[in-house]
Parts: structure tokens; sequence; C-alpha cells
């Protein structure tokens, strides 16, 4: 094959490798490396011969380091399927007692075995060895180049020609219907020390270094233990620089920690330990540590006794998890990782220099300058501080003008964006979306070159806050853009399970609606997920879409930072589909406080791209967002008690944004058409255990909850909330349930919906009271207060595990003698909060006030209903002809009050039937509303388990699978692919 040819098909000038998409499965990985090889083997046979250009020569090594990555993650691939757990008990004994784990552990484990003896597992067994010889064969190659350019000189390796390498892969690798059809699909896992941190395989030459200081015995034996995935490319290369130093017997492996081990590894792993060995770990940089310290106890467990972890982890090498602490470990110094190195001036010089010179840019000064590059003088490197992922640098440069021969200054960025073809990547990206972006000159060795965007240039919060028209074009036309630049065939996420995709993370959210049978439904909520997020035109995603990422550009228009950082790799959630990027702008924008620009998002996306995005898509993907982000807000509130003002407010922000739009869906739904009614008979409704249920971080509207408020106004009554929730909260669930009133903070404040008008209950020396209160909490460590609390407090803590829980006893105690209002206050203890009320107001008399007020003092409606679930809820149900308490109520509520059957939302369904008093059945009016679409239909029958009780999860779980099933029969019929009649039938 013609090198124009292999040049073509590994997609880059020559011959290094520009992927759009880096989710590629094995055929697709064994196609690139084989071309790969075998362009390397035609640099070999034109070396030194006029066939071959300087540029072919310098970017052979850069061909090799390509091979390298395509070969480890193809036998990452294989050793993951050798090893899965095709029967799903080793996973499941995860999630049952430990009785009934260690037997069903024992039973995966014997699976494994019995498996690891069929002929295609033999067969597949002898290939991963091949393919592991293969990957050693690569990683001495790139160990010799490292060395060659470390030393300036050649050194002891086994360094095999191209022409070898190709004969071993094609050994190794033919043919392709060798392999399992399954086998073929599986994606490989992106290694985070060459994607999403700046490893460079010098820095296992220089662990190396420090290692044999340490152990200096070259005769010991040692096996070097990678933990997969990133130690499927670290562990064979630490093992060619052992060999390389000296040492005579060095074994590679690679585990996943928590699998099983095949039978060679324990038997490899035994050896060493038999002989005295070494073990030594290498992963990327630990988080928690908890892997690293599960893979010691494995490889000690097999019988080797003594393990070395060897890390190099970015920024600051001071952090390091306690767990690991116990562990002899070597670590790399920050200054001499090789991301320092290439932040070092005069190697930006030099990269500025290959980049640049020739190249016409942009220059600093009183007015735009455009010059020709002849050459480059770094003046300063500012680097940005210390930080687990990239690490990155502003570049202050003299730029000689090649027109005029003057000097002037610019500014670049110089960032870590991975290693090889990983790297090239976020080039290929920026090339398919060059007007968006800032402009990129270029990618050298781990690290991207692009113009830098002041902060000033940061677009202002206020101004999304005004309509934000220029950020949702923008964001609109950037996602077309990478939309279609950037096609996939398929939705390469929905082979991604166990990774974070989004269809995965739906699944998990949908399944947490079913309570502890959760783990029961979760083939039938993968489906669902996937049913209700399906794309039609999958595209390599963004998935880094916040407000804070866009600036604006000096010719107009607005740039996007971060384009390629986060999607393709193992970090954030993987998606391809651009409507998760909008919903990730949009999601930002409403935690800035921008509510409106959500809708305008939408719009003008569907405007652009003529086609319209369904609301079941779009609520999960708002809602996965804010999840995530609500998630790390709380991790940040617990992590310094001292700072938690800001992320615990961001932390309330966001769950009621999840909550105002999920019950904003439902509702309109349900009582969309409504309007509020100005007359009938008070129905009071408390909110959460009643009208609400929590769901995942938020309280949630079940469609049983949203059909009662909508039988209660068909039949002409008036639904009014009767809450502890603040006013904004009362007044923004009025307009969704199309309510006249409510009454909020137990009674201290009341809201008329209707009228527009808000009625404080409280007296001055109320406010008084709350106001010293308010200022003793706020001294105390660890106590956040709930800002939309006016006329009551709301106070939280949060765990170290980031889990929010109410006050303990002895912290109120201190704070109410502290302020000097004991007895002038009331404590309501809740799950999730304390709530602190004046000590004459309960939600009793804020019923009799809201009643006053919708209907003037001297004509109040009647109180016909009432439905609590707590002690706080006694004083009005007391007012009401007929109460009801769900199921779930505190035991609290006796007398009068009726305990229904049901929980939750369906008790409060229960509750409206018995006081309309006939059947629904014979009622046109109390129908169910009929989904409005097949997607509808799926996610308000999820919900549906949120109204309570066992049985009704039960009843939920079999009307999804139902649903499920009647829906792909309709899909298949329309599409052709089942008999419509009888005669097509037969």
């Amino acid at each position: 094959m013609r090198r124009s040819e292999l040049i073509a098909i590994v997609g880059g000038k020559h011959g290094v490798l520009r992927e759009p998409n880096l989710f590629l499965d094995f055929t697709e990985l064994r196609r690139r490396l084989l071309a790969q090889l075998r362009y390397a083997v035609e640099v070999e046979l034109a070396a030194g011969s006029e066939l071959l250009s300087a540029a072919e020569q310098v970017g052979a090594a850069e061909v090799l380091l390509d091979c390298f990555l395509l070969a480890a993650g193809l036998s990452q691939i294989l050793e993951d399927y050798l090893q899965r757990d095709v029967t799903g008990l080793r996973r499941a004994s995860a999630h049952v007692p430990p009785w009934l784990a260690a037997p069903m552990s024992l039973a995966a484990r014997a699976e494994l075995r019995l498996r690891a003896h069929a002929r295609t597992a033999r067969r597949l067994a002898r290939r991963q060895r091949a393919l592991a010889g293969l990957v050693a064969g690569l990683a001495d190659r790139v160990a010799g180049d490292v060395l060659a350019r470390e030393h300036g000189s050649t050194v002891a390796l086994t360094r095999p020609a191209a022409a070898a390498l190709l004969r071993d892969a094609e050994t190794s690798l033919f043919p392709l219907e060798s392999f399992p059809a399954r086998l073929r699909r599986e994606i490989q896992r992106l290694p985070n020390c060459f994607r999403a941190f700046d490893q460079h395989p010098a820095d296992c030459l220089r662990l190396v270094e420090h290692f044999a200081e340490r152990w200096p015995n070259r005769s010991r034996p040692l096996l070097v233990v990678g933990l997969r995935t990133s130690g499927s490319y670290l562990a064979p290369l630490t093992a060619s620089f052992l060999t390389a130093a000296g040492y005579r017997s060095v074994t590679a492996i690679t585990l996943r920690p928590g699998s099983f081990l095949d039978r060679r590894h324990a038997r490899a792993i035994a050896a060493v330990g038999a002989a005295g060995g070494l073990g030594l770990l290498v992963d990327d940089t630990p988080r928690t540590g908890t892997q690293l310290d599960q893979a010691a106890s494995e490889v000690r467990a097999r019988g080797l006794a003594e393990v070395v972890l060897l890390l190099a982890p970015p920024g600051d090498t001071g952090f390091i998890p306690e767990r690991l602490l116990r562990h002899p470990m070597v670590l790399l110094p920050s200054a001499e990782c090789e991301a320092s190195r290439r932040l070092a001036p005069q190697a930006v010089e030099e990269t500025l220099e290959e980049l640049l010179v020739g190249r016409e840019i942009h220059a600093e000064g009183a007015e735009s300058l455009r010059v020709v590059v002849a050459g480059v003088t770094v003046e300063s490197v500012l680097p940005r501080p210390p930080r687990r992922g990239h690490t990155g640098a502003r570049v202050v440069a003299r730029i000689l003008d090649g027109r005029s021969g003057r000097e002037v200054h610019a500014s670049f960025y110089v960032e870590g964006v991975g290693l090889g073809y990983f790297g090239r990547h976020e080039e290929v990206v920026a090339t398919a979306v060059a007007e968006h972006v800032p402009r990129v000159y270029g990618v050298r060795d781990g690290f991207l070159v692009r113009d830098w965007l002041p902060e000033d240039r940061r677009i202002d919060v206020a101004e999304l806050r005004r309509g934000g028209s220029a950020f949702s074009q923008a964001v609109a036309r950037y996602l077309e853009a990478r939309r279609s630049a950037l096609p996939l065939a398929d939705d390469v996420t929905l082979r991604l399970p166990g990774r974070d995709a989004t269809w995965e993370r739906i699944a998990l959210m949908l399944g947490q609606a079913f309570g502890p049978a959760r783990q029961l439904v979760r083939p039938l909520t993968h489906h669902a997920a996937k049913r209700l997020v399906a794309v039609e035109r999958p595209s390599v995603t963004d998935a880094c879409t916040r407000t804070d990422h866009w600036f604006d550009g000096e010719a107009g228009g607005l740039r996007k930072l971060g384009f390629e950082q986060r999607a393709s790799s193992n970090v954030g959630t993987q998606s391809c589909d651009p409507v998760f990027d909008l919903a990730e702008a949009a999601a930002s924008a409403e935690e800035d406080g921008a509510l409106g620009l959500a809708d305008r998002l939408r719009r003008d996306y569907e405007s652009l791209t003529g086609e319209p995005i369904d609301d079941e898509r779009w609520l999960l993907y708002r809602l996965l967002h804010h999840l995530s982000r609500y998630r790390a807000a709380l991790d940040e509130a617990s992590a310094d008690p001292r700072a938690w003002e800001h992320p615990f407010s961001r932390a309330l922000v966001l769950e009621r944004a999840m909550a105002s739009a999920q019950r904003t869906y439902v509702a309109d739904r349900y009582v969309g058409e409504l309007a509020p009614r100005a007359e009938g008979p008070l129905c009071a409704i408390d909110v959460d255990g009643v009208l609400e249920t929590r769901w995942t971080a938020f309280p949630a509207l079940a469609p049983a909850g949203a059909l009662a408020l909508r039988l209660l106004s068909l039949h002409g009554y008036r639904a009014v909330l009767v809450t502890g929730r603040a006013l904004e909260e009362v007044r923004d669930r009025c307009a969704a349930y199309r309510l006249p009133g409510g009454v909020a903070e137990y009674g201290a404040v009341i809201y008329d919906h209707v009228g527009g008008r808000v009625r404080d209950l409280l007296t001055r020396d109320d406010h008084a009271a709350l106001d010293a209160l308010r200022g003793a909490l706020a001294q105390l460590d660890g106590v956040h207060l709930d800002a939309a609390h006016v006329h009551s407090l709301r106070a939280h803590t949060v765990a170290a595990d980031g889990v929010r829980s109410a006050l303990p006893s002895e912290t109120i105690a201190a704070a109410l003698s502290a302020a000097g209002v004991e007895g002038r206050i009331r404590v309501v203890q809740g799950y999730l909060q304390t709530d602190f009320i004046a000590a004459g107001v309960d939600k009793g008399r804020g019923l009799v006030a809201l009643a006053e007020t919708l209907d003037g003092a001297d004509r109040p409606a009647p109180i016909a209903l009432a439905v609590g679930d707590t002690a706080s809820d006694l004083p009005m149900l007391a007012l009401a002809r007929r109460s009801f308490a769900p199921a779930n109520a505190q035991a609290e509520l006796r007398g009068d009050v009726q305990r229904l059957r049901r929980t939750y939302q369906s008790g409060l369904l229960e509750a409206v039937r018995r006081e309309l008093g006939h059947s629904a059945r014979r009622c046109p009016a109390c129908r169910r509303p009929r989904p409005s679409s097949p997607e509808s239909g799926v996610l308000l029958t999820v919900l549906a388990a949120l109204d309570g009780g066992g049985r009704n999860r039960v009843a939920r779980a079999g009307a999804l699978a139902l649903r499920l099933a009647a829906d792909g029969y309709a899909r298949k019929r329309r599409t052709g692919s089942v008999p419509t009649t009888a005669s097509d039938a037969r």
C-alpha cells in the first residue's frame, strides 16, 4: 500500500493520527493500529533516502507513540472482556446483605473459572498474551525515544524494527472474524494519565530513576502492576524503563481492582512473591486512593508481601490520600514532571517558534494589528495554580513582525490536552469550529497553543439576566456547527455501560423513584432512559458549555473556551446529543439567575436546526446538570465549614431550580389549561410528604398529586398550600399549580396569587426574636441558614460526606440560649432541616388569615378539606370539615384526623376522591389526561412510583414494562419490521 493511501487511512498529515472521536471500538482501534504500523514500515524503509521528508522523520516518533497508545487500548479492551462479569453476580453482590454477598461472589468466581476453560476464552487468552507482547515491544520503542532525547545517546534497549512489530500485530489481531462480535464493538476506556492529565512517558523514566536510588538491587525480581485503565499504558512503559536501568527480571501485568484475576496473573504475582520480589503499583493521580489501596491489598493477599506505589501527581505532591500513607511510595515532584518542563520559558519559546513563525496573527496594541511572525521571544510565563487535571500558563511574548521589522506584544495560552492522538483530537475539533473558539495554532507534545482571552471579556451575568439574546444565538450556532462538522455514525455512549454515560445516569435517576426496589427495576429504567434520550443525529459533543466558558471575541461574536476538555474523556458525563450541551448552558443560566434564558436557548436552537426538542429530554438533561452541580456544591460546603455560605446557597438555588423544572413539566400536563379559581370551598394541602415527594435531591410532583389538584379545580374547589416553605417557594408553586394562594413559613406570611398580595402576620417582637436568633446561629460553625426564609429561620448542617441534615439538639439549645429567645421561638425538626418559628404562629392562624384575604373577612369560604402529615399541621387540620393524613404521617396525628390507606401523593388523591364522593369511572372530569407522546407516557409512569408504597411501586414497574413493550412494538410496526395484518403474518 502506498504511503499516501496509508496517510488517508490514519487521517493525518505525515502519518500522525488525527481523530475527531476518541471513543473507538476494538475494530476501529485495530484498523488504525495496522495502518499506522504499515506506515512506520514505509518510514523505516525510506529512512535516509530522498523519499522521506524532514517532516516525516520528525513525525516518525509520534507515529510509533500513537501505535503504542492504540495497542494499549486494544489490550485494555481484551483484558476487560476476558474478566467481564457475565452473570452480574459480582456487581450485584455489592448491593445485598453480607450473608448473601459471600456466596454470590463465590458463584461469580466459579463462573469466571469455568468460562476461562471454554475454547473461545482460551483462544482469546492466547491473543491477549500476543497482544501484550506487542504492547511491550512498542513500549520499548517509546522508552528508547525518551531515553535518547533525555540523555542524547542511544541506550541498551531492545528496539525491534517496525516490520517486526507489524508481524506481531498481524499475529495477534488477524483475522478480525475470530474475535466475538460483542468484543469487536467494545469501546476503549480512555486513560486519565494521557488524556485527562498531562502525564508523559518521561515521567515514568524519572519515577524509575527515583525508585532505583532507594531500591538499587538489580537482581531482585520486580512485578509492575498497572491499575486499568491508566495502568494498561503506564505499566509496560515503566517495565521498559526498569529494564533499561539494568533490572534483570521485570514482569508487567494489569488488573482492575475488585475484579477477579485470571490464573496467569495470579501465578505471576505468586511467583514474584515466592522469589522475594517487589511489587510496583502504577496508576494515574489518585483522588481518594481507594483503588490503589484495594489493589495493594489484593496483590499482598496473592503472596507479594512488599508493594511500592509509583505516582506522578500533577501540581502539589503534598496531597496524598491518607489511606495511602501506610504504603511505601515514590512520588515525582511537580517541578520534575514533564508538564512543568514543557512550561519552562525556553521550551515554550521553542514551541511558539515552531507553531507561529511564518503565520499571520493578531497582536496587542492601541488598535488590532495583524503581523507576520518572523521571530518570538518569551517575556513571561504565568502558570495556572496547580490542580487536578490539565495544567496551563498564560504566555506574554514579543513578536518580530516580518513586514515592518518592529516588535509587538501578544498573549497566548499554552495548556495540556493529552498525549499523542489524544491531544491532537483537540486540534481537530478546533479546526472544525474555528469561527466559535479562540484561534488555535497547534498541538505539540501534548500541549495546545491558542490565543489568550482576558478575563474582562468573559460574558456578564447581568447581561444574561436582562435577556441574553446574543449568548443564546451564539450557543445555538456553536452547537449546530459541531453537529454538522463532527457527526457520528451512531450514539457510541450506548456502548459505554458503567462509564457515566448520559443514559445511564438518567437511568439511575429514574430508578431512585422506585426507592428500595431500584435494583430490581434496573433493566426497565435502563430501557426507559435509552428511550427517553435517544438522539437521531449524534455528534461529538462539547460537555462544557456553562456560561462562564464564553468570552467576547476581538472581531465580534462570542468565543467558547474548553471546547474539548471534557467530552471524549473520562471526566464528566458522556453524551453524543448536542441538546445535552444546550441543556448545560440552560442549567448554568438558571443557576446564574437568568431564569428566562433556558426557553430562549431552546427556541433559538430549534429555529436554527429545524428539529424540535421533546419536553422529556429537555427536562431530564437539565435535571442531570443541576444534580451534578448540587452535589459538588454540598461537597464544597462540607469541606470548609468557615466558607460554607456561597456553595451552600448555590446548592439551595440548584435544588429549587430542579424542583421548579420538574413540577412545571408535570403540572403542565395535568392543570396546564386551568386557571386559579376565584371561589369555592377551600382545601388546605401541605406540600412536603403530601403534595410532593422527595426525588433524588428535590421535592417532586407525581401524577397522583397533580391529578388531585386537577380534580379539586374541576369540581369547584380551591386548593391552597399550607407549608413551612418560604414565601418565594409558595409563590412559584401557586403559579405552576394554578392555585389562588397559600400559607408560607408555618403561618408567618400568606400569599394571595390572584390579587398579588403578601401579608406578614408577625409582630415587631417576633421579627426581633428571629433576628437575634439569626445572629446567634450565624456565629456557629457548620450551621447553614437558608436566606429565602425571612419570616422564619431554616437551618441545616452538612456532614463531611456532603449529606445535609437537621441541627443536633445541643446546637439548637446553645443558639436559643445565646440569643435569649427561649419561650419566644418554637422549634420544628425536619429530616433535612431545623425550622425556628415565632411562638404565636401556626398553620391554622395562617389558613384563617388566607381565607379572609381571599374572600374578605366577613365572608371567608369554609375549609372543606385539609391533608397534612406532621404535628405542625394539626392547627390546620382542626379547621377543616374533613381532615386526612396519608399513611406515612407522624403518629401524633390522631383524634378527628382520618388516616388513609395510601401514602404520600396517592394518599392525597385518596382523600380528594373521598371528598368528591363519586366514582371516578363515571365522571368525565375525573379521567386522567392522556400522555401527549410516548416519551411523556414513559416518564409519567416512572414518576408515578413517587406516589409511595411498595405495592404502588410494583404496580408502576409492571405498568412501565407494559408501556415500554407496547411502545417498542409500535415503533417496529411503523418501520415495517412487524407484520401488520394476519395475512402478512402468514
